[in-house]
């Protein structure tokens, strides 16, 4: 286990990323993105081939022919003496030939009543608004990114208040035990304490939770199994991903 610790820790230990990196880490990942981009691609193929239809359309064909042609020749008055040589009546003759025929047939739209012009705009408008799509996919993932990453940030630092807020609650309890020994306060006074080491306590395990939530969150985001550490870095940038 010693030997394979160091392989084996690379995949468990939480990935470090600064908010550029997670950034681009989210554009190159997410599905949304990743599905509005093949949406780009999809209406600008088919904007590109509204671009022929006001062209002419050829179509070549290539035909080939087999036949046979077969000829009778009566003998007449020539059939006796050809029987007797074996010649039969009457003559058969076959003929067989094969040939080829290449066809080609241009169709060009003279009038179509603005159906063609139409149809290029309506391709151009799609895929401007697959464009739209995609920067809204975008806006949104990173939207969603920023709340993930900050806010796990944000529970780490509530999970050490929570902690120290309950370690002082704790000291205060085990002082107040004292001091009620002591017969400086009533037991009152120490129960109190206690309530308030108990509040404590539940506010720090609701920390612990929304901690374990935020990582898993932003886990998913950036599609990390083992989890990020975020760290501190420049101020970030924005990248887009085209088309």
């Amino acid at each position: 286990m010693a030997f394979a610790s160091p392989a084996f820790t690379q995949d468990v230990l939480p990935l470090p990323l600064d908010y550029g990196a997670a950034q681009e880490r989210l554009l190159h990942r997410s599905d949304a993105i990743e599905a509005s981009a093949a949406n780009i691609r999809s209406k600008e193929a088919q904007e590109g081939a509204t671009r022929t239809l006001g062209r002419p359309d050829i179509d070549i064909e290539a035909q080939l022919l087999e036949y046979q042609k077969t000829l009778y020749l009566p003998l007449g008055s020539l059939a006796p003496v050809a029987e007797a040589f074996g010649i039969p009546d009457p003559l058969k003759f076959r003929q067989e030939r094969t040939s080829t025929r290449p066809i080609v047939t241009a169709t060009l739209p003279i009038y179509a009543g603005g159906q063609i012009s139409g149809t290029q705009a309506g391709a151009r408008a799609q895929v401007a608004q697959a464009k739209a799509d995609r920067d809204i996919a975008i806006d949104d993932a990173l939207v969603q990114l920023v709340q993930a990453y900050y806010g796990q940030q944000l529970a780490e630092r509530a999970l050490g208040i929570r902690r120290d807020v309950l370690d002082g609650l704790e000291r205060h309890v085990a002082d107040a035990v004292k001091l009620e020994q002591a017969r400086f306060i009533s037991r009152a006074q120490r129960l109190q304490a206690e309530v308030a080491r108990d509040d404590a306590a539940r506010d720090y395990a609701q920390a612990i939770s929304d901690l374990a939530t935020a990582n898993a969150a932003l886990a998913g985001i950036l599609r990390a199994p083992a989890g990020v550490r975020p760290i501190m870095s420049s101020p970030h940038r924005v990248v887009r991903v085209d088309s």
